[in-house]
């Protein structure tokens, strides 16, 4: 029998203020206690957390955090049944070697697991700090924050095609992610997005033992930088169409979509895809279709076309 747990619902917000008061209405608690004194527990379909003397239903993300921290290959869940599970996840909770750990309740359900080190970024602080800077959208669900400044420094690598470049921003209040700063480039004649990894601009800090403070400080440093990536962008696009071997680049794309995306999803992508010609066009296709996706797997998307301006 396989498990049915809660979800969290995920949000697209295109300003803060919708953003903060969505989050600002979420009823969250913290219980901080040994490890030893937790217990799941199952009705056959759901699993339940039993902490001081209450019993919190577990959502997608508590199960997954807790498989994540003894690295459990997530994709194994489904051949498992739910006394398994339950057992797994009992053993894993008796061997951790903190002392305490922080089980987050958000609206009465168990949405994560951390440990006493975990520095905890929050998004609403993250949203106050980066506001003033001009914010484009915001992406939400259980595992990740996804925040996007507006796109004040533009470049127009072809005639009529204007792109604008902004600052991302991933944070996970569950720890999924570290956080990280990259560059994110937005098509205007179409809002299509990418998600840029460059050497210039990326800046990872993982939530261990982390100084909150400076990442405040850091994120207005990188709008401040964001001229300086200008022309290195512009000069990365413009190489798309260039690009020799495509076919092969189509096909390394592929492969990398299909290991974290999956066959079926993957194929979906590409059954109409006769008049991808070079980088650029599959640079394109791939943007376009990730707004097709719920948040996680589009983000991975927009990630995957972003690093097509450094195939090559």
């Amino acid at each position: 029998m396989y498990l049915n747990l809660p979800n969290g619902t995920e949000l697209i917000f295109k300003n803060a203020d919708d953003a903060t008061n969505y989050i600002s209405g979420l009823e969250r608690k913290v219980i901080t206690t040994s490890p030893e004194n937790l217990v799941v527990k199952n009705n056959g379909r759901t699993l339940s957390l039993l902490a001081e003397g209450k019993s919190f239903p577990i959502r997608l993300s508590f199960l997954h955090k807790l498989l994540k921290w003894y690295n459990f290959p997530l994709g194994q869940i489904r051949y498992l049944d739910v006394e398994t599970i339950t057992s797994i996840l009992n053993d894993y909770l008796i061997n951790i070697k903190s002392s305490s750990v922080n089980v987050t309740l958000e609206d009465n359900q168990a949405l994560t697991i951390t440990s006493d080190r975990y520095g905890n970024i929050e998004d609403l602080e993250l949203i106050k700090h980066v506001k003033p800077l001009g914010i484009l959208m915001i992406m939400k669900n259980d595992f990740m924050t996804s925040i996007i400044t507006e796109t004040k420094e533009k470049v127009i690598p072809y005639p009529n095609d204007e792109f604008g470049i902004g600052i991302s921003m991933f944070n996970s209040e569950t720890g999924f992610r570290a956080f990280t700063i990259n560059s994110y480039l937005l098509r205007y004649t179409c809002s299509n997005g990418a998600y840029i990894k460059s050497n210039n601009s990326e800046k990872k800090y993982y939530h261990y033992d982390l100084n909150i403070p400076m990442i405040y400080e850091e994120v207005e440093q990188s709008i401040k930088k964001l001229a300086e990536e200008k022309e290195h962008l512009k000069e990365r696009i413009a190489m798309l169409k260039e690009a020799r071997d495509f076919e092969k680049t189509k096909e390394k794309v592929i492969e990398i979509m299909i290991r974290k995306i999956g066959k079926k999803r993957t194929e979906k992508i590409f059954v109409y895809s006769d008049d991808i010609k070079n980088n650029y066009d599959l640079f394109n296709h791939i943007t376009f279709k990730a707004k097709e996706f719920e948040i996680s797997t589009r983000i991975m998307l927009e990630e995957i076309a972003g690093e097509l301006l450094f195939f090559n």
